[in-house]
C-alpha cells in the first residue's frame, strides 16, 4: 500500500510531503491490529476509564501502610480478554512486533519518535520513570511483574510465576491478588494499544484520501 501524504508541524512552521509504502501483508496485519483495538476500546473498563489506585501512607515509627480502592473485577476481566491479543508474544498483534513492523518501513525519524514513545509506555518505562516504586524483589510496576500477574491470574494460571508475584508485589498482592496494582500499571500498556490503533486509522484515512496531512510536534522533525 503506498500513501502519498504530507507530515506537518503542529504550531505549522515546518512540512514535508512524504511517501509511505507498507506491503500487503503487514497492512492486512495493521488493520486487523485497528479492528481488535476498537474491539478493546468498546469495552467498558476502557469506556468509563476505569483503573486501579495505589495508596502510600507512612507511620510516624517509620513504617509504611499500602492500600487501594476495592475494584469491580467483572469489568476488568472483560477488557482483560481483548488485550490478551497485543500482549502475549505469539499473538500476531502482539504489540512490539507491529511497532517493530511500522518502524521499518516508516523511515521518517517523527514516526520513529511516536512509536518509541509508544513502545515505552507499553513497556512501562516512562511509568517506572516517573514513578520509583521498590518491592523485595522485583519493581511492583515493572512489565515483568505485570506480565507475570496476567499469566498468574487470568491467561495460564502458572502457580511458579503466581508466587514470584506475591513475593514481588509483596503487601499490594494482600488485596484481590494484587489487582489494583497490576491494573494501576496495566492502564498505560491499554493506552499504548489505543493510541496505535488510532495510529494505524490514521494511516488507512490518508491511504483513503479522508485526510491529506498528519500532524506531529516540531522537535519531531529532529533526527530520529
Amino acid at each position: 500500500m503506498l500513501i502519498e501524504t504530507k507530515l506537518v508541524a503542529n504550531n505549522g512552521l515546518r512540512q514535508e510531503s512524504i511517501s509511505l509504502n507498507l506491503p500487503d501483508a503487514d497492512w492486512a496485519l495493521l488493520a486487523q491490529f485497528k479492528q481488535n483495538a476498537d474491539v478493546l476500546r468498546s469495552t467498558r473498563f476502557v469506556r468509563e476509564e476505569r483503573g486501579g489506585s495505589i495508596s502510600l501512607r507512612w507511620t510516624r515509627d517509620g513504617g509504611g501502610q499500602v492500600g487501594g480502592k476495592c475494584i469491580d473485577e467483572e469489568p476488568v476481566w472483560a477488557m482483560l480478554l481483548k488485550l490478551r491479543p497485543f500482549v502475549l508474544q505469539n499473538e500476531r498483534c502482539y504489540l512490539p512486533s507491529v511497532l517493530k513492523m511500522l518502524k521499518r518501513h516508516l523511515r521518517h525519524s517523527a514516526f520513529h519518535r511516536h512509536l518509541d514513545e509508544l513502545r515505552d509506555g507499553f513497556l512501562l518505562k516512562r511509568m517506572n520513570n516517573l514513578i520509583r516504586l521498590r518491592g523485595p524483589g522485583r519493581s511492583p510496576l515493572s512489565q515483568e511483574v505485570v506480565m507475570d500477574w496476567l499469566n498468574s491470574y487470568h491467561y495460564h494460571h502458572d502457580e511458579k510465576k503466581g508466587e514470584a508475584v506475591r513475593r514481588d508485589l509483596g503487601p499490594f498482592a494482600n488485596e484481590q491478588d494484587g489487582m489494583n496494582i497490576a491494573i494501576f500499571a496495566l492502564v498505560d500498556m491499554v493506552q499504548a494499544v489505543l493510541d496505535t490503533g488510532a495510529f494505524a486509522e490514521t494511516l488507512q484515512l490518508c491511504s483513503e484520501g479522508a485526510i491529506a496531512e498528519i500532524s506531529c510536534p516540531i522537535e519531531y522533525f529532529g533526527e530520529g
